[in-house]
């Protein structure tokens, strides 16, 4: 049975401008979200700074940035793990009033697909609800980041 749905769209500029403190990355998602977006090697802010006037005159030359893809990759999965998130705890029916967003954490399996795993305050709202299963979508164009989630119970 259905407990609760939650969806969130983001900007991925507003995230990126967030993610551009350490601070903010590091409250904000876990150790395994920031290896999964930035490899072993940890948090590499400068990868995040995509230089606008330099990335539009590389466009206007017909040329894409060095390390465009890649940055543009990171960017997306910071941003999709972000609107995740808010999506799950509208789900529980909480917001973040119990919990902070560490406490959610969106990963992908071999294939790609998302999945949700929660921790502190988060798994033990969810389990005091009796909540069995999390469904996740995500999705991302060139500008937003989407999550759509179903939170069941038996």
């Amino acid at each position: 049975m259905i407990y609760g749905v939650g969806a969130d769209i983001v900007e991925i500029k507003r995230v990126l401008r967030a993610c551009q403190r350490e601070g903010f990355l590091r409250r904000t998602y876990t150790e395994n979200e920031i290896s999964e977006a930035f490899g072993d090697s940890g948090i590499d802010i400068s990868l995040l700074d995509l230089h606008p006037s330099e990335a539009a005159e590389k466009k206007a030359a017909g040329t894409k940035p060095k390390g465009a893809k890649a940055k543009n990759a990171k960017l997306k999965r910071l941003a999709t793990d972000f609107a995740a998130k808010e999506a799950v705890s509208k789900a529980l029916r909480t917001g973040f009033r119990d919990f902070g967003p560490a406490d959610i954490e969106c990963l992908r399996d071999e294939l790609g697909a998302p999945y949700i795993v929660l921790h502190g305050r988060a798994a033990e709202l969810s389990g005091g609800l009796g909540i069995s299963r999390i469904h996740i979508s995500l999705s991302d164009t060139g500008e937003t980041a989407a999550a759509f989630v179903v939170a069941e119970i038996d």
